[in-house]
């Protein structure tokens, strides 16, 4: 399946050994991210609709991710670009919150959806996750905050919403009431903030997730070393460099 050999390529490329855990902090702990992957990354606020971009310099891939967006909508953000950056290389596109959040969309977009989904959170972890919620009754109906409060521990491994997380639990199984399951531990835990209490949950707390991130001595070091090898021109890297100085990037 081309898909899961995408996945493979990117595990192998970017040296993830098991799941990435915060992608975002996973790709930029080392200060020479941009030489090492030859991917500028950033985040700002993008607006209510846009989740993320992926775009091109030349063949130098631009992933903007929406910091307006929970720790978790952000990660699986991310790494559906990196989706389509494995897929679709060298093609320009703008997701929008339907394109993250669902199946929906052409099929480019479902194919980017199926990568980020096993790339953050692996079949192989599921499988087992799934054998530990049915061992201990998790999806009895007496269970919901016990369920709830497993979701919220996995939540926190893999760094993804609550909202993915539960749905993937129950429907890549294809458990049989995957619908009413969620639907009543939703209305049993009564807000994820309130019970949690979790920056992961809450795109208003004071958390470095959600702080703009601009590498601009990175891509200053970056686009010189590429005007140097006459992959862009001079003038084009001060563009670049003018523009994200001028969106506060």
């Amino acid at each position: 399946m081309i898909i899961g050999e995408k996945v493979k390529d990117a595990r192998e490329f970017f040296n993830i050994k098991k799941y990435p855990g915060n992608f975002f902090d996973y790709l930029i702990k080392d200060n020479d991210y941009i030489n090492k992957y030859g991917i500028l990354l950033f985040k700002q606020d993008l607006g209510d609709s846009i989740s993320g971009f992926i775009g091109y310099v030349d063949e130098t891939p631009v992933i903007c991710i929406n910091n307006d967006r929970t720790i978790g909508h952000q990660n699986f953000t991310l790494a559906h670009e990196i989706g389509h950056y494995f897929l679709h290389r060298g093609e320009s596109v703008d997701d929008t919150q339907r394109d993250i959040d669902s199946h929906s969309g052409d099929e480019k977009e479902k194919d980017a959806h199926a990568f980020a989904s096993e790339l953050i959170y692996p079949v192989e972890f599921l499988k087992k996750d799934f054998e530990h919620a049915l061992n201990n009754n998790l999806f009895n109906s007496k269970k919901r905050i016990e369920l709830a409060d497993f979701v919220n521990e996995l939540c926190h491994k893999y760094c993804t919403s609550f909202s993915f997380t539960i749905h993937k639990l129950l429907y890549s199984i294809g458990h049989p009431k995957s619908n009413k399951i969620i639907d009543s531990v939703m209305a049993e835990v009564g807000g994820l903030n309130n019970r949690y209490n979790s920056a992961l949950y809450n795109k208003h707390a004071n958390d470095i997730n959600y702080k703009t991130f601009s590498p601009i001595k990175l891509m200053e070091d970056y686009i010189m070393k590429l005007s140097d090898s006459k992959k862009i021109s001079y003038d084009t890297g001060q563009v670049i460099l003018k523009n994200n100085l001028d969106l506060g990037v």
